[in-house]
């Protein structure tokens, strides 16, 4: 009988790509769709795999925040988004794009043999260096995927 034991995971010090944040991209704007119903569509150079946060308001009054219209993940060199049609609450829109962050997407498998085994460790932005607390244990990762996907071997 196989004895199975859940590994908690401490902590993974994982140090990001860059230093605290990545700069905001560069946004490019078209606006589509015939007149009286125009949605503008943003474009940026982007770092394929990434999720970048697509932000709006209504005002560029410092007391209005900015709140996350949707997470794109770019599936190219240059990521896309449409803006869904203005309502009549307010025709004005401010956009903003923000860059990736460092950020741990999964941890697999969560349930472990107590005889060793390997944990995956998936995100974006995540330097090369670091090292991941085990239960007990602090291990260095196996780069699988430069900045985005690790293995950290688990000893017998």
């Amino acid at each position: 009988m196989v004895q199975f034991v859940v590994w908690a995971i401490a902590g993974l010090n994982l140090p990001s790509a860059s230093s605290s944040t990545n700069p905001p991209p560069e946004i490019h704007i078209a606006i589509a769709g015939p007149p009286g119903h125009q949605t503008p569509e943003l474009s940026w150079d982007a770092q394929v795999g990434a999720v970048y946060l697509v932000q709006s308001r209504t005002s560029l009054d410092a007391d209005v925040p900015w709140e996350t219209v949707e997470p794109v993940r770019a599936s190219e060199t240059v990521a896309r988004w449409k803006a869904p049609e203005l309502n009549s609450q307010s025709d004005t829109r401010f956009y903003q794009v923000i860059a990736p962050q460092p950020e741990i997407f999964e941890v697999q498998p969560t349930v472990v043999d107590p005889g060793g085994g390997t944990i995956y460790v998936v995100g974006q932005c995540l330097a090369a260096t670091g090292m991941a607390r085990v239960g007990g244990l602090v291990l260095p990762p196996n780069v699988l995927q430069p900045g985005s996907v690790y293995s950290i071997t688990l000893p017998h």
